[in-house]
């Protein structure tokens, strides 16, 4: 696999762009503190339908980046419009098997 195939588009991850563009955005920090308390907001916010989009879309992701340099993830978390710059892979996998975790009571 060459760098040029290491790319992702929004428009395969529909559900993971709005997530990471509306949760995971420049001002995540200030908003919500950690990446997991994004997810947690997302999730009481979020319809079933939606959070079965995004739990669909992270999994693909983590599936076609699974042999990514984490570089390469991160630069693909930045195309679909998020500013989360996961330390490790296990941090991204944490995170993004999070979805549904925390749901409106």
């Amino acid at each position: 696999m060459t760098d040029t195939d290491r790319t992702v588009s929004e428009h395969d991850y529909v559900a993971l762009s709005a997530f990471l563009s509306g949760y995971l955005h420049e001002d995540y920090y200030l908003e919500h503190r950690t990446p997991d308390g994004a997810m947690g907001a997302f999730c009481l916010n979020a319809s079933p339908g939606q959070r079965s989009a995004l739990r669909a879309d992270c999994e693909r992701f983590l599936a076609v980046t699974k042999d990514w340099p984490l570089r390469d993830v991160k630069k693909g978390l930045k195309e679909l419009g998020g500013s989360w710059a996961p330390r490790s892979r296990a941090a991204l996998e944490a995170v993004f098997s999070s979805v549904g975790a925390v749901l409106p009571r």
